[in-house]
């Protein structure tokens, strides 16, 4: 990466400045496989993940082993949630499954 420019008679950068980010796109043909579309709202991580699959198992809906992953039996056990739910079956933890959801953690 570049250095950034800034005026020479400016000694400090101003505070704006931000590192280059590069944007990539996937491939056409790639469709976004269910963990990225699980991890794109707000999960990003394994350990949120095991946090769907514990919460789920609580609710009686997963018997999986609680593996961080996104596989057909999570899939399965989050539209099989929602559906309880009489929310979309779409198999994403989007805003509303997740607040239902996270009534079977314990804290």
């Amino acid at each position: 990466m570049e250095a950034p420019f800034w005026p020479d008679n400016e000694k400090t950068p101003p505070a704006f400045i931000q590192p280059e980010v590069k944007i990539t796109q996937q491939p056409e043909n790639k469709k976004p496989d269910l963990q990225d579309k699980v991890a794109s709202y707000p999960f990003k991580s394994k350990t949120q993940m095991r946090k769907i699959q514990t919460a789920l198992k609580n609710a009686g809906f997963y018997k999986g082993k609680i593996d961080g992953k996104t596989g057909p039996q999570t899939k399965s056990a989050i539209k099989a949630f929602q559906k309880s739910k009489k929310l979309k079956p779409d198999g994403l933890v989007g805003k509303k499954t997740w607040v239902e959801l996270s009534k079977y953690l314990k804290n």
